[in-house]
């Protein structure tokens, strides 16, 4: 074997051949570049499923938002026991905004034909300051509707809490059924939550008035309306307890005095004295006074009759030369200064005769669903009992007088069940 053959060999035997006696530049390159590759293809696959899910999720939200404005848009109208119309913004100078203003217009043309003897009002207090409620029920009035027609909630700061407010409004009233008057992309939540609430809704109709601002309301509601539909937010009870009703005590109750309640006139009631009003009021706050001048308008009312506007029940005295007087405002003419959704005010005035003048003193205000004058005393003055009620309890607070003014002495708690009141227990009472 000639010199240049054994070198041939050699390289062979090294190498194995020719073209492989190098590693191949192209085999190593794939070699090295495979998993990088491969990362990218799953790359890319991840990035296109989440492009389509993304996409698909887009779709499924303008579906929804679709669907909400066409049920909204779809006014059915039926004989109504009540029109309920949401709050929404007051301007500054206390008028409605213009899509309040358009919902309050809209609960106006079906409540002139006839489709329901009442209205319902309800709102929260804005940051600019109002009561919705109130401004929402002067509209109205200044409108032509009746006072007496128009109920006002004033604790209706989100669609729950009139639903549930609604509610409660509804057992007080015996209504059967409501219609709802709102935005288009609202009318949706605001009838399920009023189902939830155990409220029937005959009809809906929506505000004719339309902005681009909607598209936004529009895109919020799908999610506010998915939240709702789940619960979110939602009270403890869908079904609130009658607050008319007094719950049953541990044990058995004397006799009582007096008994009221917030939509039931009260026994032996009679127009209020004006002295005795005159003294009410000097006792009240700035803000109901300025109330009671819009109820004076809202009615016709001179301010020199403003007595009309409350009903006094005279007490049996507890010592010579005094007078007792259970004071609340009338529930016709109805002045919704004095009222919430469930509550209503009233106040307790001694009134002494001597010999050269009559003093008169407010010993008690309060705001409750019930108030009760118990028999028993304390300082020569009657213990009390205020209830107040919420979703699914109530609290019953028995104050006595000590000499100059009332204090709480037993607070008590009861459990709204489906087959009455259950005794929770005693807590501490706060004075």
């Amino acid at each position: 074997m000639n010199q240049k053959n054994m070198s041939t060999s050699a390289f062979q035997s090294r190498g194995g051949g020719v073209r492989g006696g190098a590693e191949d530049p192209a085999a190593e390159l794939a070699t090295t570049d495979a998993p990088r590759l491969a990362h990218g293809k799953a790359r890319t696959r991840r990035l296109r499923t989440g492009k389509w899910l993304l996409l698909g999720g887009l779709g499924s939200y303008l579906a929804a938002a679709v669907v909400i404005a066409i049920a909204g848009l779809r006014d059915h109208i039926e004989p109504a026991d009540a029109i309920v119309v949401p709050g929404n913004t007051v301007a500054p100078d206390g008028t409605p905004s213009t899509r309040l203003q358009a919902r309050l217009d809209r609960a106006l043309e079906v409540y002139r034909q006839g489709a329901a003897p009442l209205i319902i009002v309800s709102g929260g207090t804005g940051k600019e300051g109002h009561d919705e409620a109130r401004r929402m029920a002067s509209y109205l009035v200044e409108h032509g509707v009746s006072p007496d027609a128009v109920l006002r909630d004033s604790a209706g700061h989100d669609t729950w809490a009139t639903a549930t407010n609604v509610a409660r409004i509804a057992r007080q009233r015996h209504l059967k059924s409501v219609l709802v008057a709102t935005q288009y992309f609202h009318v949706p939540r605001t009838r399920l939550a009023l189902v939830r609430s155990g409220v029937p809704v005959a009809g809906t109709v929506h505000a004719r008035y339309f902005e681009a601002r909607d598209l936004y309301s529009l895109a919020r509601e799908v999610a506010g309306f998915a939240a709702y539909y789940v619960g979110l937010g939602q009270p403890a009870e869908g079904m609130v307890a009658d607050p008319a009703s007094q719950p049953q005590r541990d044990t058995p109750s004397p006799d009582l005095i007096l008994s009221a309640s917030t939509e039931v006139p009260t026994a032996g009631e009679e127009t209020a004295p004006p002295a005795l009003v005159d003294t009410v009021l000097e006792a009240s706050d700035p803000a109901d006074r300025d109330g009671i001048q819009e109820c004076l308008s809202e009615f016709g009312i001179a301010k020199r009759h403003v007595n009309r506007l409350f009903r006094s029940v005279r007490l049996p005295s507890t010592e010579p030369n005094q007078t007792l007087y259970f004071v609340r405002p009338a529930l016709k003419p109805y002045c919704m200064t004095f009222y919430g959704a469930h509550l209503f005010r009233y106040w307790l005035v001694e009134e002494r005769r001597g010999p050269h003048r009559i003093r008169r003193t407010v010993r008690y205000f309060g705001a409750g669903d019930a108030f009760a004058v118990l028999p028993t005393q304390h300082a020569k003055m009657y213990d009390i009992e205020d209830t107040g009620c919420t979703a699914s309890t109530c609290d019953v607070i028995r104050s006595e007088f000590d000499g100059s003014r009332y204090v709480a002495t037993r607070c008590t708690q009861w459990r709204n069940t489906d087959e009455g009141r259950e005794f929770i227990g005693d807590y501490p009472c706060q004075q």
